[in-house]
């Protein structure tokens, strides 16, 4: 890996690690539209928070960037909002939505539109724009809940721009911000440790010069260079006087979400959280409970609407939303298992719990219960003949739940799985799926009118080793699991 990150930074900047710095900065200053966007989106929110401001001086100021007042009257007809008449003028849109919601829709709109064509391949660039929009709604629900309205009034650019160096970096040098993602991957640290680690830069470093070129105000600077005291220090200051703090519980939230990929480690990663920074335990939860809708309500306004939130997350808050009252109310994050992990399993069916807890319930009980490195849905459409992923937890290295789709062409996964579902039994076998499983299963599930499913799982090494057999226990678990799954109360 050292030799093709040498390789990659050559190519793009050639002349040591301070050049890819000055090669993001030129870049910058090629676009042109970009800090002269950024300024104008600092200059609205400024506006808006004034009391004296009138609409016309806001409608005039979107109205000098044709192409943005365009886009946001399309937004505002649009059927998200669901308006019975249409909205003709910017002022009008003002009205309906007002000031500050529009300044955040034009943000939106300014500093994100330009990656939308990168994020739309996937990837890690779009996990990176995931993230950012988290920090910024994240930040956004924080500082509107405290009792200094100067907080809401800066909270969603505060988190917008602290996270645009490592989106401009992804943007511009994609080869290096991916080895920096699967270098992450692989020693199990940040991704703002890797990028410090290859380019010799550090992430305030890289995110002061990107601020300070685009000439955002200094008060955002300041705010960005705070986040990188110890979360003690500016949790001294309390929420409702430091942005910083409140950004920085922001990321920590947001990268545990896209980063870590499965339930366990997002709970304990929280639990943490409360214990050092200036949030409950019940105030996380309610905040990680609205984050799905909120997050998809968001990417509908600023036309980015297939960006999606992890599989697994949105099942894992599905289900505490669904669960008895007294329950979500008490604060405690962790899902409380029975004695036995298939006692719950049972309980869901006797239960007639939905599809997808009873499915997402599953998956966490292999994984975590009888150490399955991985384990997916997959469904079946019988017109088509494909096999789709729809739902994962465990550890995926950087695969899109979606991006594994399979039909008859890949003879053996499909004949397998086929067979599998004919017959109604337990497959297991060494490599299906991926190269680098050691051992993996598929168990059917009941099929009904809207198709077929199983589930795969399977252990795996990075080193590629001999494919093996699963064990008697772990195949005696799994038949258990699937005559649950096939039973007829469900």
């Amino acid at each position: 890996m050292v030799d093709e990150i040498k390789n990659i930074l050559q190519q793009t900047a050639p002349g040591g690690d301070d050049a890819v710095l000055k090669k993001l900065k030129r870049a910058l200053r090629a676009d042109g539209d970009f800090p002269v966007r950024a300024k104008l989106v600092t200059e609205l929110k400024i506006l808006a928070g004034k009391p004296t401001t009138s609409i016309n001086t806001i409608s005039d100021i979107i109205l000098k960037e044709p192409a943005l007042g365009s886009r946001v009257l399309h937004l505002v007809n649009s059927a998200f909002y669901q308006r019975n008449r249409p909205i003709t003028t910017i002022s009008h849109a003002v009205v309906h939505m007002g000031m500050m919601a529009l300044c955040d829709l034009c943000a939106g709109l300014v500093l994100l539109q330009k990656f939308r064509p990168a994020a739309k391949k996937g990837g890690y660039f779009a996990e990176n724009l995931k993230k950012s929009i988290l920090v910024s709604l994240i930040t956004s629900t924080l500082a509107d809940e405290g009792k200094n309205p100067e907080l809401a009034e800066h909270g969603y650019l505060a988190g917008s721009f602290y996270c645009l160096g490592p989106l401009l970096l992804a943007y511009y040098f994609p080869q290096v911000y991916e080895i920096a993602s699967r270098r992450s991957l692989m020693r199990q640290q940040s991704i703002d440790q890797s990028i410090h680690e290859i380019l010799g830069i550090s992430p305030q470093e890289l995110g002061t010069a990107i601020l300070e070129a685009l000439k955002i105000p200094d008060l955002y600077i300041d705010i960005f260079v705070d986040c990188y005291k110890p979360l003690s220090e500016t949790k001294k200051l309390g929420a409702n006087s430091s942005l910083s703090h409140i950004v920085q519980v922001a990321s920590i939230i947001a990268n545990a979400i896209i980063e870590n990929k499965d339930t366990k480690q997002l709970v304990t990663c929280v639990e943490q959280l409360s214990e050092v920074s200036d949030y409950s335990p019940e105030k996380l939860q309610e905040l990680l409970a609205n984050i799905p809708k909120e997050f998809d309500k968001h990417c509908q306004m600023i036309d980015l609407s297939f960006l999606q939130l992890p599989d697994y997350f949105t099942s894992y808050i599905h289900s505490l939303n669904e669960q008895d009252q007294t329950i979500a109310s008490s604060g405690i994050l962790p899902i409380v298992r029975s004695s036995s992990p298939l006692d719950e399993i049972r309980a869901f069916v006797e239960g007639k719990e939905p599809f997808s807890n009873l499915i997402g319930q599953v998956l966490e009980t292999i994984v975590y219960s009888y150490d399955f490195d991985r384990a997916i849905l997959l469904t079946y459409d019988r017109r088509t003949h494909i096999f789709q992923g729809k739902m994962a937890i465990g550890q995926w290295f950087g695969y899109d739940t979606k991006s594994i789709k399979f039909g008859p062409d890949n003879k053996v996964a499909f004949n397998i799985c086929r067979q599998a579902l004919k017959t109604k039994t337990l497959f297991s076998s060494g490599r299906l799926l991926f190269e680098n499983s050691l051992c993996s299963a598929l168990i059917p599930i009941t099929a009904d009118s809207a198709g077929d499913a199983l589930i795969y799982c399977d252990r795996f090494n990075k080193s590629m080793g001999e494919a093996q057999s699963l064990s008697t226990e772990s195949i005696e678990s799994l038949k258990t699991i699937m005559s649950l799954l096939q039973s007829p109360s469900n």
